[in-house]
């Protein structure tokens, strides 16, 4: 679940650009490209020793690709009851069916660990994945403290703890968001519990001193709305939030730093964040110097596609690919301003080269499909999804978009081969109640059945987690209708605690 975060100040002029960063390190531009493989990289072998956030150089600095990989790198380091500095848009404490967690922590004191990989965000429904890795780190007695800061504001305002609920009850927590109402104001923070262990919620700017060493959990998605929130781009914002921590004197004894563009929460525009962020860590003294070329020309080129203007980015990075050879951020830029300024072939073919090695262009061909058919251009659209698909024929976000545009064409047989190439890799109760609601558009009363009654086994196991929202509320309403139709009673009290007015 994201939290929502508003942009009071809109986006700065180009000429905002103080921030101060000296150099551009090859060393994070080779961990960026082994990362597509590796599920963590550490850019340091050294771990464990206290250092101040912002202050000093941290080392150790664990970049992964996702959040269930960081769950590894915290349980391989052998101590309990860590307390988390956790900096994210979202709390990442979706449930975990008590068989998932009894299996965890049997793997997980074994050392099992490429057992716990391979299960991960997987068709192993009900096991580890990015949405519950801290739910699951909590329940198994990993972490005894969670210390949650938002990107916004939202802190700040006179009605702050009201806010704050809501969004907590909008699902922020998990299975613990009727706990809500629970988190109380507390000197500049909200404070409350999830997954037994105590949450306090604040922003940079109300985050307290903290006493002892924590473990820093960052996604990198964090930066941009961070940025915006404060009426930055997003190398101001780093520098920024870099200034702040310093004044807090935070002593890390790690930092998992998350590229979480798989989750959502990292959009592609902005995937160079990470390398970026793992450099001023690790070297804070460069925010006191001119930003290289290379990530000044990222930043205006993530903006102007932000805004829409592919045309101005497509210009401004004209030559950057010769002045720039083998920077990944920006031919990744070229290929979707190509794509986006009327050049789709062309630079989805870009994209497409780059996708087999770096996961971020996959990302940013199925971004640029979205963008695509958002406009009405389909054919473009289906262009830049067939370029990812080739170059990784299961690669789910380009099979969950496909999908979405052969729902749009009322094309139920097309929609339903991508759900069943989905369901191949990954067995979720979502992509099972799209597949029923497609066979029942096919008249295959049976099979569609067959689906909602395996989607509801599935929503059963989730015994600590809320039931799907939103646009699959239909759904499950088409399921009764088909359940009533087929006089199937036992299915109906299934479903009822998913719909209650069943």
């Amino acid at each position: 679940m994201h939290i929502l975060v508003p942009n009071r100040a809109g986006r700065p002029s180009l000429a905002a650009f103080l921030v101060a960063i000296r150099r551009t390190s090859s060393l994070i531009l080779r961990l960026a490209v082994l990362a597509s493989s590796l599920s963590c990289v550490r850019s340091s072998p050294e771990e464990g020793k206290a250092q101040i956030l912002g202050v000093e150089p941290v080392q150790g600095i664990v970049q992964c690709q996702g959040s269930s990989d960081a769950f590894l790198e915290l349980a391989k380091r052998g101590r309990r009851e860590t307390r988390i500095l956790h900096l994210s848009s979202r709390g990442n404490l979706a449930g975990m069916p008590r068989k998932g967690i009894s299996e965890l922590r049997d793997l997980t004191a074994a050392g099992r660990w490429e057992d716990i990989r391979r299960r991960a965000n997987g068709e192993d429904h009900g096991f580890l994945t990015d949405d519950n890795y801290l739910f699951a780190a909590a329940r198994i007695g990993l972490v005894k403290e969670i210390i949650w800061v938002l990107p916004s504001r939202v802190l700040e305002y006179s009605d702050a703890e009201r806010r704050v609920q809501a969004l907590l009850a909008s699902g922020a927590l998990g299975p613990f968001s009727a706990d809500a109402a629970s988190f109380r104001f507390k000197q500049g923070c909200l404070a409350g519990s999830a997954a037994d262990v105590p949450v306090t919620i604040c922003t940079m700017e109300t985050l307290p001193p903290l006493a002892g060493r924590v473990i820093l959990d960052l996604d990198a998605g964090f930066f941009q709305p961070y940025a915006v929130e404060r009426g930055m781009n997003v190398l101001a914002g780093l520098k920024t939030f870099i200034e702040q921590a310093a004044t807090r004197k935070i002593a890390v004894s790690g930092v998992f730093l998350r590229s979480t563009l798989r989750e959502g929460t990292l959009s592609p525009l902005y995937a160079h964040v990470a390398g970026q962020a793992a450099e001023v860590l690790g070297d804070p003294a460069l925010v006191q110097a001119a930003p290289p070329e290379t990530w000044r020309l990222r930043d205006l080129a993530s903006a102007m596609l932000d805004e829409g203007s592919a045309g101005d980015a497509l210009s401004l990075l004209a030559d950057s690919r010769k002045t720039y050879p083998g920077d990944r951020p920006l031919e990744m830029m070229n290929g979707m301003a190509a794509a986006l300024a009327g050049s789709t072939a062309q630079g989805s073919d870009l994209l497409s080269g780059l996708c087999r090695d770096d996961r971020a262009s996959c990302f940013a061909l199925v971004h640029v499909g979205r963008e695509l058919q958002a406009r009405g251009k389909t054919d473009d659209a289906l262009r830049s999804l067939d370029a990812a698909l080739r170059a990784d024929p299961e690669f789910i976000p380009a099979l969950t978009a496909l999908a979405e545009i052969r729902a749009r064409q009322k094309d139920a047989e097309g929609e339903l081969a991508c759900y069943r190439r989905i369901l191949a890799r990954e067995e979720t109760a979502e992509v099972r109640l799209r597949a029923g609601d497609s066979l029942v558009l096919l008249k295959r009363p049976d099979d569609a059945g067959r689906e909602y009654r395996r989607a509801l086994a599935l929503l059963a196991e989730r015994t600590e987690s809320r039931p799907p929202g939103g646009a699959l509320q239909g759904s499950l309403r088409r399921a009764r209708e088909l359940f009533q139709q087929q006089g199937d009673r036992r299915a109906l009290e299934s479903l009822r605690p998913f719909l209650p007015e069943t």
